[in-house]
């Protein structure tokens, strides 16, 4: 199943056999895939754009530009699947 988003400059993509939801983001300046699923709980992750990092709604989770966890003290990071910059 393929979820795009006509609202906004992200589309997410369910990747069946791999379990995983592939969100893309890209704008002017960056180009980012990444995982939509929080490795904490498996919450939706939202990408935001203003603060170039990522959150999870379910319990908070927060994740800088490079996927690693900003807000608990664990090695649970979200997974970048490609970054670019393009500026």
């Amino acid at each position: 199943m393929i979820m795009i988003s006509k609202k906004s400059k992200t589309n997410r993509y369910w990747i069946e056999g791999d379990h995983d939801e592939i969100v893309t983001y890209e704008d002017d300046n960056l180009s980012i895939k990444f995982s939509g699923i929080c490795p904490h709980f498996g919450g939706p992750v939202e990408f935001l754009a203003e603060k170039k990092s990522f959150s999870c709604p379910w319990h908070a989770w927060k994740f800088d530009i490079n996927g690693k966890c900003q807000n608990r003290k664990v090695n649970c990071n979200l997974h970048i699947y490609h970054l670019f910059h393009k500026k």
